[in-house]
């Protein structure tokens, strides 16, 4: 999305980037509220935190996760982001996460029982209507991930289940989430955990921390099958693919200063094979 920019800002409204730009960006605005509720654990205090955007009838939108509500703006002026949507959970959460389809926007968080939420912005920006809000299939989850082709939702490190990934269909029915599958990815050999996730062409690939990361073939949700794995020596946080679907690129969360890893997906048969890595230039400017 072009306010890629300031969805970043947003995620990090507590950062030192000046309003003269820094790291080759520039920061177009900035959006707070204080009176907005804090979560405090472990003594940090944190207001917010996951973020996503859609284009839709022409305008564009965003979605923050806040500690107590899920944010929405019309970010279609990126210098003035306003605030048109505010919806409350159930619980204060250090963490929310978001994704978008058919119009909508689909929110998880790690609150124990909130379940999830649906926002419908096809009348937006006049009107956002709250679809769906239950915890009926599964009471929390740390990411999302929306395979927008199939319509099918995956939740990862959903509290139904910790070894693996629930399977929730959205095409029948956009506004009402049914399940699918819950698949223990340490039953099969592909993992168990799942911090997060990336689908394509219904094979996922799941970032399962200290365990690596797992290639798994769900074209079947009730007969998911592994395809390859690699140790990656750290924490593996996320992937996402190239635009050609040839690559996958990942990152680690721990430990710190680790490199961008890229796996060639191209012929799964192979599994999945290293092709080398590099540092962002954006975070390590001296990086070749």
């Amino acid at each position: 999305m072009k306010k890629l920019l300031f969805l970043v800002v947003m995620a990090a409204c507590y950062s030192t980037l000046s309003a003269q730009g820094a790291m080759n960006m520039s920061l177009l605005a900035r959006w707070d509220d204080d009176s907005l509720p804090i979560a405090s654990p472990n003594n940090l205090r944190l207001q917010y935190s996951g973020c996503w955007a859609m284009a839709l009838n022409g305008r564009e939108y965003a979605i923050l996760g806040g500690a107590r509500h899920v944010l929405v703006f019309d970010i279609t002026e990126p210098v003035a982001p306003a605030l048109i949507g505010k919806f409350a959970g159930n619980q204060t959460t250090v963490w929310r996460e978001f994704k978008s389809y058919q119009g909508r926007f689909y929110a998880v968080s790690d609150a124990t029982t909130e379940g999830m939420m649906i926002l419908d912005m096809r009348q937006a920006p006049d009107t956002i209507i709250q679809s769906y809000f239950s915890n009926a299939l599964f009471n929390s989850s740390h990411t999302i991930t929306l395979d927008t082709t199939s319509g099918r939702i995956y939740l990862n490190g959903s509290n139904a289940m910790n070894q693996g990934l629930l399977i929730l269909d959205v095409k029948t029915n956009p506004d009402t989430p049914a399940l699918l599958s819950a698949v223990n990815l340490a039953a099969i050999g592909a993992g168990g955990y799942v911090h997060d996730s990336y689908v394509q062409r219904d094979t996922v690939y799941a970032s399962c921390g200290f365990l690596g990361l797992f290639a798994v073939d769900c074209t079947d949700p009730l007969n998911c099958k592994p395809l390859g794995q690699i140790e990656t020596g750290g924490y593996n946080h996320n992937a996402w693919a190239s635009a050609d679907g040839r690559y996958l690129y990942y990152t680690e969360e721990i430990p710190d200063g680790r490199p961008i890893q890229i796996v060639s997906i191209a012929d799964l048969s192979e599994g999945l094979i290293g092709r080398g890595s590099f540092l962002d230039n954006l975070l390590d400017p001296d990086a070749s």
